[in-house]
């Protein structure tokens, strides 16, 4: 082989029919040079296999002793749309695909002090900051049916005082167990 000369071939060729990709070990030879960049190989591989190099993604890469011969894995999708599905964040990260949502740095600096304050398993309560309140319905979220609506009870039952609740829930097919806030259990009551 001559110097500078770039040689990839692919072995352990796989069709991965249920992740839609091929995939495949990848050797790259590269005598007289320094290890060859990742999109390089991308487009080899793309023009080996008549594909696109935007679905090609290769990872892994480890240079033997001595230099010349770089082994690693490439994943080859039938789609970019399977690619996003498929491929874990950061390695769509590292195509462009995927940005992660990093919070502001003050908002990064106030969860820190506020998780200085506590300790154990309460850090990540006091880390998520302020949750939206949770609103119950009923009946239980299971399956669907057609003549089934839901009713919001803290806006159903919110102004309502104790006769009028009772009132309220008599006139709903279903008994209610503790507070407005709890989960309604489906059992039909009698009008009173």
């Amino acid at each position: 082989m001559s110097e500078g000369v770039v040689t990839v071939r692919t072995r352990k060729f796989l069709t991965n029919r249920l992740m839609q990709r091929k995939q495949m070990v990848v050797d790259v030879l590269h005598p007289g040079r320094a290890t060859i960049p990742k999109t390089e190989i991308r487009e080899k591989l793309a023009k080996m296999y008549k594909t696109t190099p935007d679905v090609v993604f290769v990872f892994g890469f480890r240079t033997q002793f001595g230099g010349g011969k770089t082994t690693g894995f490439g994943l080859i999708y039938d789609t970019l749309d399977y690619a996003k599905k498929m491929e874990p964040n950061y390695r769509l990260a590292r195509h462009g695909l995927y940005d992660k949502k990093k919070p502001s740095r003050k908002q990064r600096k106030e969860r820190k002090n506020r998780q200085k304050k506590v300790r154990g398993v309460k850090k990540t309560k006091v880390g998520a900051g302020k949750k939206a309140e949770k609103t119950f319905c009923f009946p239980p979220r299971r399956t669907p049916s057609t003549n089934v609506f839901w009713v919001d009870l803290t806006t159903l039952l919110g102004f309502a005082d104790e006769s009028n609740k009772r009132q309220i829930l008599g006139e709903l097919p279903l008994y209610l167990y503790g507070s407005e806030n709890h989960v309604i259990q489906d059992h039909p009551i009698s009008a009173q």
